[in-house]
């Protein structure tokens, strides 16, 4: 059976694709919007969709008390515009040096969004007790750094999962 080793979007029909088996037979990266059931393929690496990251963000931002989620659009922007830039210029990837920058920029924006957005404090309910939305976003963000960042260190996955071009590499 043929591997395929560019992104795959599988977002409009997930669905589909998980109930016949499509995806257990891929390889390579699988770009998606952070639906939990695709972290069961263990045999891709996964690249999460930033489009839906911006969107979740912009909503944070409005409720203007996420001062870290206005941070977090800047750098993701910057950082794709940057990744646009050194593709135009026939460059493979972004320097080791840039990276760190990122990385670390990346790290301070979410320790900022931690400080805003503490633990819950235990109910005494069974169940965990209820984050808010950007309080989830933050943990998602937190928890899979490399795969929203895949687009800045790998130039064949693609900034989004929505995008015409997505699957191209």
């Amino acid at each position: 059976m043929e591997q395929h080793t560019k992104p795959v979007v599988v977002e409009p029909t997930k669905p589909v694709a998980v109930d016949m088996g499509v995806l257990e037979h891929l390889s390579g990266v699988l770009g998606h919007d952070g639906w939990v059931p695709y972290r069961h393929y263990t045999n891709v690496n996964h690249a999460l969709c930033n489009a839906h990251h911006l969107r979740e963000l912009d909503a944070a931002v409005a409720t203007g008390t996420q001062a870290w989620a206005s941070d977090m659009i800047g750098l993701l922007c910057d950082t794709w515009q940057q990744v646009c830039t050194a593709k135009t210029n026939g460059d493979s990837g972004l320097g080791a040096g840039e990276l760190n920058r990122i990385h670390a920029t990346y790290q301070t924006i979410i320790a900022a969004g931690h400080h805003t957005n503490p633990p819950p404090t235990p109910t005494g309910k069974q169940g965990r007790p209820k984050r808010t939305k950007a309080a989830n976003l933050l943990l998602r963000l937190d928890t899979h750094t490399g795969d929203v960042l895949r687009f800045a260190t790998d130039f064949g996955v693609p900034f989004d999962t929505t995008s015409p071009n997505a699957t191209s590499g």
